[in-house]
């Protein structure tokens, strides 16, 4: 099923309207999945089985609505700084650089004309807003997409404490070494840490730039896929399924 696109009232604001977004869905959508569950990063042996909500973790997997929701996040960081000055704004003499008639020449008036170098800019960039509204059933599914393909593809972990012994960098890195990732994004939510993150966790992955720890209130589909491992723990595990439940209740996939 290929979804319509409708006009929102700006150049970027193409979005799939939720309307056309009702497909038919697999059997096995929505099924509850099970998840080992490990200590900790650096006592990463399974402790325990965790049952997933199947309408989070294994639904159908929509790269059309992940690309919309990416394109959306990447448009509001732009800056939209970039400016040029047009004929009106350079800083030039409005003298006219020789007569009318006569000189065997073009015709003149200005030399802030974008024909001169250091005249203006025709048509140039000026400061603005790239930032559009993106549908928030866009963007729920494609976080349930994100989270259910990492599922899928065994880069998805839990672990029950994000608690390190040592705030130490060299300490986590032997203990990533021993896993073999290279890059992973941590999901905590510490009420009381560093930014709402465990405190030694925070300060560990500071300076390793493959290695982010961030907030389940920031959890974003940009940062999911930047990352080739994602780390929950089981408090990250309840707020998503909290965050979602009135939606998953009723089993709106799309």
């Amino acid at each position: 099923m290929v979804a319509s696109r409708r006009w929102y009232g700006k150049a970027e604001s193409f979005a799939y309207h939720p309307d056309d977004m009702v497909s038919q869905l697999p059997e096995w959508a929505g099924a509850d999945r099970e998840a080992l569950v490990y200590h900790s990063i650096e006592d990463f042996v399974p402790s325990s089985v965790l049952t997933l909500n199947g309408a989070i973790y294994n639904a159908p997997v929509r790269m059309d609505l992940i690309q919309a929701s990416v394109r959306w996040q990447r448009c509001r960081w732009r800056a939209g700084t970039a400016s040029t000055k047009d004929r009106s704004e350079v800083s030039r003499s409005g003298r006219k650089p020789w007569p009318q008639k006569g000189s065997g020449k073009a015709r003149h008036g200005t030399r802030r004309s974008p024909l001169f170098a250091g005249g203006g800019v025709v048509h140039g960039p000026k400061p603005r807003d790239y930032s559009y509204t993106l549908p928030r059933m866009v963007w729920r599914n494609a976080l349930r997409s994100v989270l259910s393909m990492k599922y899928a593809n065994g880069r998805l972990w839990i672990i029950e404490t994000p608690e390190l012994r040592t705030y130490k960098t060299r300490n986590f890195e032997k203990s990533i070494d021993k896993l073999r990732w290279r890059s992973a994004i941590f999901i905590d939510d510490a009420p009381y840490g560093h930014w709402g993150t465990t405190y030694n966790l925070s300060k560990a992955t500071a300076n390793i730039k493959d290695f982010q720890v961030q907030n389940v209130l920031g959890l974003n589909v940009y940062d999911l896929l930047d990352f080739n491992h994602v780390v929950l723990t089981q408090r990250v595990v309840q707020k998503i399924d909290e965050r979602f439940e009135k939606y998953t209740r009723k089993r709106l996939f799309y």
